[in-house]
């Protein structure tokens, strides 16, 4: 795989190129912040993202990871805050949430919980306030509530 900088690809109809060529890119893509910092690094085959997605904070720590194939987002997709405690974490299955999903508070604290069947809310969520103790519960049916 060859490695391109950001700069040197563009967008076209979903698909991505080397500025100024007509053949889809296979490679790696790196993206920095303007200090210089990794700000991210795609791998793409045949103009799509197929591989590990990682997305960084400007310090430099890992924000985002995400797998494709072939453009569809799969399996567990996690989201990091800028100090490293984990942020979010979702499944995908043929690139939509399925399963649990839960996302936390900067302090590790779960803010909520909640259940995803083809990228609908389907099961309970829950929200937790600050202390931990359950704030609101909410039963969903394939994206509406169920009463």
């Amino acid at each position: 795989m060859n490695k391109k900088i950001i700069e040197d690809v563009e967008e076209i109809d979903g698909l991505y190129y080397e500025v100024g060529s007509d053949v889809p890119i296979t490679g790696t893509v790196h993206d920095y912040w303007d200090n210089g910092e990794l700000r991210g690094v795609y791998e793409i085959k045949d103009g799509k993202f197929h591989g590990d997605h990682k997305i960084y904070w400007d310090n430099g720590q890992l924000s985002n990871y995400l797998k494709y194939e072939d453009g569809v987002p799969y399996g567990h997709h996690y989201g990091y805050w800028k100090d490293g405690k984990q942020w979010f974490s979702n499944f995908f299955s043929e690139g939509k949430r399925q399963g649990l999903s839960e996302e936390f508070r900067v302090d590790g604290t779960l803010k909520r919980r909640q259940y995803f069947k083809n990228d609908e809310l389907h099961g309970l969520l829950e929200i937790f306030k600050k202390d931990g103790t359950l704030k609101k519960s909410i039963l969903y049916v394939d994206g509406e509530v169920s009463n």
